[in-house]
């Protein structure tokens, strides 16, 4: 979390001069800080993170008093966590604020926390934004406190969105797909090259829409579209630490009365309420084949509300459409400048479809081993979340050697651990081949033993996301898809000369890790032997 960023963003948009009062609060708050609580705390030998008989965790050297290591970092958080993690360990101690955070970029550390004691360690924190307004203080699956409101919810979500139901999905996302690839070949013919952003988010999004409100959205300008991605994109920012400046900073709890903050993120949540609440009465009313009207029909036996409903089909939409897009981004920005790792792509498609005259769909995965190796090393070379949600510990725990008091939270640094040096050979090398030979799905991996996973972005424990097999079916589809029909090309300068993606620079979006905006040249191919009726 950058908080320069934060006090000069939501600074800017209060309109008041509160620099001085920033700079004048801060130093009465550092002073304040030294000569009390830390005297008070440690100095009496009171401090739970140096118990003796245990192992110390880490914590970087690079740490403001009050503030802890907010500030230090910066404006990329994984990449400082990537460095931290190679100085000092697999297991780093942060002191965000008063807050207490356990990075880990282990997988092996990661599971004995999350997975082992997963029963202690499978709560929120009580996010301002998240929790209180967003999930309505106790609705919806990605913010919710672990009990029994949460089990309910997520039973739900697992009984209906099964995998013959995603099954089912597929048909339309090999139609949005095509869809995209019309306006992306248009664009590139008519203006040279194309951000496919918007294409991807109308692909993505759309299967997570149809799926769970039985809509359907197939223009980029379709009103539903761009109310679903706004609302997602203010929710990654909203929250994320920004947002909750308080529960990290307390003293300095009244910035946020000095600004729009608040009432913005009111005015967000009614929104998203009215938005969700529509399409629901709208799939309702017309026994739409969806998710929704499925719940809606058990809600009893599933103890859920119209609220339940509105927070868990946005936590759906949101988690479904977001993270594919950004994975498929990531990965047409890799292409442009991998041209021996795209050209074997795409001969394994074109192998496919000479032989059977069809592109192929997700149930042909095993047949494309080349392919699904790509696209677990696009997942693992960058990742969609910068850490995931935090997991908050509801009591002291031993482990490893380690000490963990109640109440701190535990993060996997998903960034490092995909580049940890002891799980992946060169793993700063965007290699496809790694892969080769891992045929399980994301699901069955995700869900599998420890010592079996080579993929963690799905998560940990009771917290893992429910929906690895949707992402890597909408994922597959759209990519195999488009590579059938193009090649993937740098734009060029005016000398001609490649512009490559800039495979290091990252779009700040909350808990996203995505690309920052890029254009690239989608070239029909005339070598791929796709039958005329195929797309």
């Amino acid at each position: 979390m950058n908080i320069q960023l934060f006090l000069i963003k939501f600074g800017e948009e209060s309109n008041k001069p509160i620099k001085n009062l920033v700079l004048t609060s801060l130093t009465i708050t550092l002073v304040y800080t030294i000569c009390s609580t830390i005297y008070k705390k440690y100095a009496k030998g009171n401090d739970p993170w140096n118990r003796k008989g245990f192992k110390k965790i880490p914590s970087p050297p690079e740490r403001y008093p009050y503030i802890g290591h907010m500030y230090s970092l910066g404006d990329s958080p994984s990449t400082k966590l990537d460095k931290w993690h190679v100085k000092h360990g697999p297991i780093l101690h942060l002191y965000m604020g008063i807050q207490h955070w356990i990075f880990v970029s282990d997988p092996v550390i990661a599971h004995e926390l999350m997975t082992r004691h997963g029963s202690v360690t499978s709560d929120r924190s009580n996010h301002t934004f998240a929790f209180e307004m967003f999930s309505k203080n106790g609705s919806g699956i990605s913010f919710n406190k672990y009990g029994k409101k949460w089990k309910d919810s997520r039973s739900a979500v697992l009984s209906i969105l099964s995998v013959p139901y995603f099954d089912a999905v597929a048909g339309t996302i090999e139609s949005v797909a095509d869809n995209a690839c019309g306006h992306l070949k248009k664009i590139t013919e008519n203006e040279g090259s194309v951000d496919p952003l918007e294409y991807i988010q109308m692909a993505t999004y759309h299967t997570m829409i149809k799926a769970v409100l039985g809509k359907d959205v197939r223009s980029i300008d379709d009103t539903v579209l761009k109310d679903i991605i706004w609302i997602t994109h203010k929710l990654l920012r909203y929250a994320s630490p920004e947002g909750d400046i308080e529960s990290f900073l307390p003293k300095f709890s009244w910035f946020r009365e000095q600004t729009q903050l608040k009432k913005d993120m009111k005015s967000f949540v009614e929104l998203r309420d009215k938005v969700y609440t529509d399409l629901i009465k709208e799939a309702v009313a017309n026994n739409t084949e969806c998710w929704i009207t499925r719940a809606h029909a058990r809600k009893s036996e599933y103890n859920l509300n119209d609220n339940d409903l509105i927070v868990i089909a946005s936590d759906l939409v949101s988690g479904g459409g977001e993270n594919p897009c950004t994975s498929l981004m990531w990965l047409f920005a890799a292409l442009s400048q991998y041209p021996d790792i795209h050209k074997r792509v795409c001969a394994e498609i074109d192998n496919f479809v000479t032989e059977n005259g069809r592109i192929p769909n997700f149930l042909d995965r095993l047949d494309l081993p080349y392919t699904c190796a790509l696209l677990k090393e696009n997942l693992r070379f960058r990742n969609t979340s910068n850490f995931g949600i935090p997991h908050r510990v509801t009591k002291d725990i031993e482990a490893l050697g380690y000490f963990i008091p109640k109440d701190s939270l535990i993060v996997s640094s998903m960034h490092a651990m995909h580049m940890n040096s002891s799980v992946y050979n060169n793993p700063y090398e965007y290699m496809p081949e790694r892969f080769l030979g891992h045929t399980k799905t994301w699901a069955a991996e995700s869900y599998g033993k420890i010592d079996e996973r080579f993929l963690f972005n799905f998560g940990w424990g009771r917290r893992i996301c429910p929906g690895p097999y949707l992402a890597e079916m909408t994922i597959f589809i759209v990519a195999v898809r488009i590579l059938a029909q193009f090649h993937i090309e740098p734009t060029v300068d005016v000398n001609g000369k490649p512009e490559f993606v800039d495979l290091n620079s990252f779009s700040n979006k909350g808990f996203t890790f995505a690309p920052t905006e890029y254009k690239v040249k989608f070239v029909p191919r005339s070598n791929n032997n796709l039958p005329k009726d195929s797309v």
